[in-house]
């Protein structure tokens, strides 16, 4: 696991450009859920991404990242 390889490589070389490019990638989500969508569908389908990307989080990634990841998720898709 990169995290093995010290946090400044985890940091610098997954972490930071992971971020930047999963904030990019919801806020295109959300603008095109914003404009296909009705008020109550969007809130249920930004619900459901959040819980996906919580298990992936889970599943794949130290939980010292996944407490970083999250707020960063639910601001670009608010």
């Amino acid at each position: 696991m990169l995290l093995d390889m010290g946090k400044l490589v985890y940091a610098e070389d997954f972490e930071r450009p992971f971020i930047e490019s999963s904030q990019h990638y919801y806020m295109l989500e959300a603008e095109r859920l914003v404009a296909s969508s009705s008020t109550p569908e969007y809130l249920r389908r930004a619900e459901l991404r959040l819980n996906e990307e919580a298990d992936r989080v889970t599943a794949c990634l130290s939980t010292e990242w996944g407490m970083r990841i999250s707020p960063k998720h639910i601001l670009c898709l608010l």
